[in-house]
Formats: structure tokens, sequence, C-alpha cells
């Protein structure tokens, strides 16, 4: 029976399996990690929550499993679509009540079910790039054709979402310019991109160190940078403050921002050592905000120590190793690309997190993909998850087929080769036939010697 059910699982066996293993990680993680989040909103109550993100993971099984079983070559077709219907939700998120200071979040009437319409962005715009990438590889250096609509439109939409999400605006272009990379674009075209977006990025953090006013959520930003590079923020600050009421000021602000969340997360990878604690015995998850989130990782070090850290990091990269695989055995570009981009998306994801749990970034609000708690985002990795699952299985497919040909050939051959054979020997017999009965007997003589000479 379980062989049975095994069969409807198409695609990649190993990355099915690396699938349940994150989400069963993400669960016993997530039971870990929110006592703070039930006593805030529950009366301690973490059984509501603990139930709710175990239908989330479900649901999320079923997306897998629906969207593997969709031809890819759908999305080709439908990438403008996609891309066009994702530019409306963007701009709704400007009339949006804001959640934890951010107007990031989009509630479905009737289910009250909320989601970050950048999720579904980064989903469109890599269909829309890939997809222009493989139109044209045989015109890849035609810069107008290719390199500068999909430039565009990824300025466009990230400028949309960079006014409530810097640090989702920020990845998404990195996707994009990874995957212009691998999509062939001429090195020379890259370089001046990249010029030009650095000189861009340094006006933009100059804008957010001196006049953090200027854009919603701007100050924000700056205390980040300034809890985590603060000689920086120093450096390029117009107004060199060194009274003491500024550093106060600052230290205030570090202590009850930032500088928090990093120094419980330490205090959290500490506690857990090489082996950790133990399943459920976190203790700096009643002290860590978002623990169930954009920290997780920090909780998964205390409870399973450095190895179930080691453990965890080696499932996302096995997982792009396993895409790797995939994307060199697609005969067609935009498999390829297509695959790479979702598989690069959702492992940087997950190692951003893992850079913000252990402070070598500033906190991003990054979520880990297929572990933290969340319900949209998971929806959404699941469906990325659904379309690799389905290229890999339209490449089996193709395989079967192929070999079926191949071996129908290899009998048509072998039968010729009979063939050949029985018309030769049947050629020979109506030779021998036809000689005279004079010949083959000279002939019969000539062997009769020839084997007497033998045996002398």
């Amino acid at each position: 029976m379980f062989k049975d059910i095994l069969i409807k699982f198409k695609g990649d066996k190993v990355i099915w399996r690396i699938i349940i293993a994150l989400m069963l990680i993400s669960v016993l993680s997530v039971y870990s990690s929110i006592s703070l989040l039930a006593i805030q909103q529950k009366d301690g109550n973490t059984t509501f929550y603990i139930i709710k993100h175990m239908i989330i993971v479900g649901i999320s099984l079923g997306i897998i499993y629906f969207f593997h079983k969709i031809d890819y070559r759908v999305y080709f077709k439908l990438a403008k679509v996609i891309l066009i219907s994702s530019i409306p939700l963007l701009l709704l998120t400007f009339f949006a009540d804001d959640t934890n200071s951010a107007q990031r979040w989009l509630e479905i009437p009737g289910i009250g079910l909320s989601f970050q319409p950048s999720d579904y962005t980064k989903f469109a715009l890599l269909i829309f790039a890939s997809r222009i990438l493989s139109q044209n590889q045989n015109d890849i250096g035609n810069y107008k054709k290719v390199l500068l609509p999909i430039v565009i439109v990824t300025g466009v939409l990230c400028s949309i979402i960079l006014i409530s999400n810097f640090s989702t605006s920020i990845l998404l272009f990195i996707y994009v310019l990874v995957l212009l990379f691998v999509g062939r674009i001429p090195m020379k075209q890259l370089s001046i991109l990249v010029g030009i977006l650095s000189i861009v990025g340094f006006l933009l953090l100059m804008m957010i160190i001196n006049s953090p006013e200027t854009i919603s959520r701007a100050s924000t930003w700056k205390s980040r940078l300034n809890a985590k590079y603060p000689a920086m923020v120093e450096t390029l600050s117009f107004v060199k403050s060194k009274t003491p009421e500024y550093k106060n000021t600052i230290a205030v602000a570090s202590v009850k921002g930032e500088n928090y969340q990093a120094t419980q997360a330490k205090i959290a990878i500490a506690n857990g050592g090489i082996l950790g604690k133990g399943p459920g015995r976190s203790t700096q998850r009643d002290m860590l905000p978002q623990a169930y989130c954009d920290f997780i990782y920090a909780i998964i070090i205390e409870d399973y120590g450095l190895l179930g850290g080691i453990v965890v990091m080696i499932l996302y990269l096995w997982l792009i190793y396993r895409a790797g695989i995939i994307i060199r055995k697609c005969k067609y570009s935009f498999p390829a690309l297509l695959s790479f981009s979702l598989i690069f998306m959702m492992v940087m994801q997950s190692l951003v997190n893992m850079a913000v749990s252990v402070t070598l970034f500033p906190v991003t609000g990054q979520t880990m993909t297929l572990i933290s708690m969340g319900g949209t985002s998971m929806f959404f990795t699941s469906i990325s998850l659904g379309i690799i699952l389905s290229i890999s299985h339209s490449i089996e497919k193709f395989n079967v087929e192929e070999d079926k040909e191949d071996d129908g050939k290899e009998e048509k051959e072998e039968e010729k080769v009979k063939d050949d054979a029985v018309v030769e020997k049947e050629t020979k017999t109506k030779t021998d036939e036809s000689k005279p009965l004079k010949e083959i007997i000279e002939n019969d003589d000539d062997d009769d010697v020839i084997n007497d000479n033998t045996k002398k």
C-alpha cells in the first residue's frame, strides 16, 4: 500500500524526502518557539498554534502535490498575466493596515487569511524573466530586447516593494541579477548594470542615514544598520554628532531594538552548544521576539545544538544540489532557468534567515522556507517546489519515451540484421545449387587434400 502511494508522487524522490524532513523539523521547531506568542494572544494555549501550523503544513503538502501534476509549460504561456496581476496587489498594500509597523499584508475577505503580495511578486517576476531569457537565447546580446525589459519591470516592482519591505526588495533584485548571469547575458552589460546599481544603492544608503524621514520605514532601516554597523553609519552621516545626548539616544535605541534581538539570539546559540538542550527545552524562546519566524534557526540550535543546525543547512544545500541535477537534464532553457531561479530564491532566503539568527546580518524579516511559522509564505514556497517537481517529472517522462524509441530502433536493427543473414544464407544456397556437379566434387576433393596436409 505504501508503495502504491509513493508511485503517485512523481518527480525527484529525493526532493520529496527533503521536503518531508523540513516539514517535520518545522512542526517540532514551531512547537518549541510559540510559547511567548501563545501567552500574548491565547492565554498560553500553545495547542491552538501548533494545530494551526500542522494544518498549514498539510495544506502546503497538498499544494506541492497539486502543482507538480500541472505541466510547467502553462507558466510559460501565462507569464505576462501572472506578472501583471501582481502589480495591483502591491499597490493595495499602501491602503492596508500596519502589521508589525509595516504595510506588507493584505487580508483575504471572508476567511481572515492574510498574505504578503511581495511573495506572489517574487514568484511572478522570476517566471517572467525566465521566459524572456529563454525566448531570446539566440539573440541574448540584444539589450533592448532582453536586458532592458527585465531591468525596467524589476526596477518598478522592487521600488514599490522597497517602501514597505527593504530586505525583500534588495533580495529580489539579487535573484534577478543572478538569473541574468545564468541566462548568459553578456558580462559587459552585466558590469554596466552592477555599476549603476552600486551608485543607486549608495545614494539610497546616504538618504536612509541622513534623511530617514523622506522614506517610509527608513528610520527602522537606519536603526538596524546602526545596531549592526555603527561605525559605518557614523562615517556616512553628514552630522557628526558626538554629544553625550546623541550617544545615549543611540545606546538606548540599540538596547531596546536590534541589539536586544541579536543578544538574545547569541544567548540561544550559546545555550545550545554541540548537542543542544533537547526538543522543547529552549529558554530563550520567551525572550526572543519573533522566535517562531525570524529567529527560528537560533531556537533550532538551542534545542538540537550545532549538529542540528548543520543538519538543517545540509538539507537546504542538498535541495539545491538535487535541483542542479534536474537543471542539467533539461533539454530546453525555460525549465532550466525557472528551476534555478525558484530554488535559488528559496535557499538564499533561508541562508539569509540563518545569517540573521547567528547575527551575521542585521534583522531582515526573511523567513526560513518550509520551517518558519507562516501561512501564505509557505504556500508560495510550496507552489515553487511543485513547479520544480513538475519539471523533474516531465524530464522523467521524456527520458522514458526516449528509451522506448531507442529500444524500438534497436529491435528494428536486430530484425534487419537477422533478415539480412537469412537472405545471405538463401542466396548462398541458391548459388551452390546452381553450380555444376563436377565443380562441387572438385571443391570437395580440394578440401580433403587440405585436411590430409593438416594432419601430416
